[in-house]
């Protein structure tokens, strides 16, 4: 077991690369190919929205990265005809898309794997064109799933509501017909209602309303997003139940010509505008920053300057095809809207983003600090002159303080590398601040407004408050890391003192000392190259924060 040097990285890079079907997808038209991707995905969605919550989230994300993959493709080698191809499915040309779509969603489980190796994240043990990637250390494979259950949510999932759906498929007057396709009503209320009823209360928003992006707040964009849910979610049980109740129609039931609704741009921003309630100006500049920009799914770095983020088909659901606007429903309801806005806006409007990146740590912090005040612990606002930190937390009676620098990392579906640098970044800036702080009290004391005998006696400790992520199994081990729900129950359901919560996260006895998980290993192949992950997973509905070892923090005190 060890990890690839660079060269044999490059090399399995390329012998996957060499697999992709670029000539079975060559002789489709772009705009074809495209709509029947999108068909695809919705159908698979809806099958994968029926299992189990594991599987579904599981192989939602492969759906969703499978047509990234595929749009990168298409946009790379097929040629447009400029034309809105005939919503009529040629069963020829949905087998080969079928097939493409296929390697794509292989070929996305790889790519994690190829992520995994490319960051030294995991140990290969190479046997011929076999790689089994594996933890290299038990540390590392326990907080890999600890934080995951502590810190990382899933993206949200639509929760079921048969009645509800079923009796809107009635006043909707669903009907099908023979040739793959659904008719109903588009009744402004029945979109209402499963935006009301069934879309409002799952979404779990995580920035702040009020925040602008330029061109709309992000409470504009809530309510946009909630009628464009809605009315996806509406869609997609419509077709899914098609397939349980309609006719066969060759090998399927699934009626595909409706699978994907295809409009004008001015249709589009007049319904989602009666749908959502708002201004149609502001649902026109909504609709334009989530049209797909096909040069931003693999853009080219100018010279002398660094490459350029990569977007991705999840961020921009709507899909122009020959003049008309192409909405990927399944994307729609199986991503967070959030989060993915968020990161569009940092390709798309950077200036923008920046502004509101720089603050959002300072809006978190004022949101936190009344409930740390609550808890007796003062909050004292410091500049450093070396390294940074936001502020100093400080137990005066226990005359211990940590000096916290605050990392606003929104929760990701999977694990990203820029993600852990931003941490990395945040330990490395808050162990030189505190540093500073202990080797300059004086200067230290009259910055936050303390004396300097007093500021002398306390114990102070650098600390990486985030907000959900905390990544602890690939950042450094010198400088502890807590997420805020960790930190509020631990204070607030087994009163904690600060100095306890600080052992905690630096001792990690938030790991539990019997953690219920068991092995999963998953086989993956895409041409002649095999891959072997040994991963692991906890058993249902294991809460790690009832089991705390908050018995052996007498030991560190």
């Amino acid at each position: 077991m060890a990890y690839l040097d660079k060269k044999q990285k490059e090399a399995l890079d390329a012998g996957l690369d060499a697999h992709i079907p670029f000539d079975l997808i060559r002789s489709c038209e772009q705009e074809t190919a495209i709509l029947h991707v999108l068909r695809w995905h919705a159908f698979q969605c809806s099958n994968a929205l029926s299992e189990n919550a594991e599987l579904s989230v599981q192989r939602l994300d492969r759906l969703r990265d499978a047509v990234c993959f595929c749009m990168q493709w298409i946009y790379e080698v097929c040629k447009p005809s400029g034309q809105l191809p005939s919503q009529l499915t040629d069963p020829e040309t949905l087998q080969i898309v079928y097939e493409v779509f296929d390697a794509a969603i292989r070929f996305s489980g790889v790519n994690d794997c190829m992520n995994l190796i490319w960051t030294d994240w995991r140990a290969v043990d190479l046997q011929g064109k076999t790689y089994t990637l594996s933890f290299e250390d038990e540390r590392m494979k326990t907080l890999d799933l600890v934080d995951y259950l502590i810190g990382i949510t899933d993206p949200p999932q639509p929760e079921p509501a048969e009645e509800l759906l079923e009796a809107l498929s009635k006043s909707a007057n669903v009907s099908i017909k023979d040739t793959y396709e659904i008719e109903y009503d588009l009744d402004s209320d029945v979109v209402h209602r499963i935006r009301d009823e069934m879309m409002a209360p799952r979404i779990k928003w995580e920035l702040d309303p009020t925040w602008d992006t330029g061109h709309y707040t992000f409470d504009e964009f809530r309510k946009f997003w909630l009628a464009l849910s809605a009315y996806s979610m509406m869609h997609m049980t419509f077709c899914g139940w098609a397939e349980q109740q309609g006719p066969k129609w060759g090998d399927f039931s699934f009626p595909f010509n409706s699978a994907i609704p295809v409009m004008s741009r001015e249709s589009w921003i007049t319904h989602i505008a009666e749908w959502s309630d708002l201004d149609e100006k502001v649902v026109e500049l909504i609709v334009s920053d989530l049209t797909l920009v096909p040069e931003l799914l693999a853009p080219v770095a100018q010279a002398g300057q660094p490459k350029p983020k990569r977007s991705d088909v999840v961020f921009q659901p709507f899909v122009e095809i020959g003049g008309y606007l192409a909405l990927a429903v399944g994307l729609v309801i199986t991503s967070n809207p959030e989060r993915n806005l968020w990161d569009l806006l940092s390709i798309i409007r950077n200036a923008e983003f920046s502004a509101l990146s720089s603050n959002t740590e300072k809006r978190w912090l004022a949101d936190i600090i009344p409930w740390l005040e609550s808890k007796g612990l003062k909050v004292r606002r410091i500049k450093v002159d070396n390294g940074d930190i936001d502020c100093l937390v400080c137990d005066d009676s226990a005359k211990f303080a940590l000096g916290v620098q605050a990392k606003h990392l929104m929760a990701c579906d999977r694990i990203k590398a820029k993600d852990v640098q931003y941490i990395k970044k945040g330990q490395k800036q808050t162990r030189e601040g505190v540093q500073w702080i202990r080797d300059n009290l004086q200067k230290s004391a009259q910055k936050c407004g303390l004396k300097e005998d007093v500021l002398k006696e306390f114990q102070i400790e650098p600390l990486v408050l985030t907000k959900t992520n905390m990544l602890t199994a690939y950042a450094d081990t010198d400088v502890p890391i807590l997420c805020e729900r960790l930190l509020q129950d631990m204070m607030d359901k087994q009163h904690l003192s600060l100095r306890d919560c600080w052992l905690v996260a630096k001792h990690e006895l938030y790991v539990p000392k019997e953690l219920p998980m068991s092995e999963s290993i998953t086989h993956l192949k895409f041409g002649d190259v095999e891959f072997v992950v040994n991963n692991f997973r906890c058993e249902e509905g294991f809460d790690c924060l009832k089991h705390i070892r908050i018995d052996e923090l007498q030991k560190h005190r």
